[in-house]
């Protein structure tokens, strides 16, 4: 591939799947966008691999919070209540995107064990 073409979203996904073949796994690691990615998604990016093996990869995109969306605000839009939580844990804080890329599909990272009332809702 000549480096002064720009690449898109479809290269991304290429080169982790080669990156696949050669047996390197990238999880917890960053993949930092080069200046020549012109893709809109990945542009500027910087992406922490959160999984990676032989079914795929998940990462977020850590430097580009999405506008105008809180963990709150998720936790209302999805009609999870706020019962039993503790009201020291701040939900006012930012949502990035990531994936695979399905926008209609989500995930929360988190570092502590969810309750059981959350870890088993799921939407469709």
């Amino acid at each position: 591939m000549l480096r002064d073409q720009p690449n898109t979203g479809a290269d991304v996904t290429h080169r982790l799947s080669l990156v696949k073949h050669v047996r390197m796994n990238l999880q917890h690691h960053f993949l930092i966008a080069m200046p020549s990615l012109q893709d809109p998604f990945f542009k500027r990016s910087v992406v922490y691999i959160c999984e990676h093996n032989e079914e795929g990869a998940m990462g977020l995109i850590i430097n580009k919070p999405m506008e105008n969306l809180t963990v709150d605000g998720i936790l209302k839009k999805l009609k999870i209540a706020e019962e039993n939580r503790d009201p020291a844990i701040n939900l006012d804080k930012p949502v990035f995107s990531g994936g695979p890329l399905a926008e209609d599909r989500g995930c929360i990272r988190h570092s502590e064990p969810l309750p059981p009332a959350f870890a088993s809702q799921t939407t469709p």
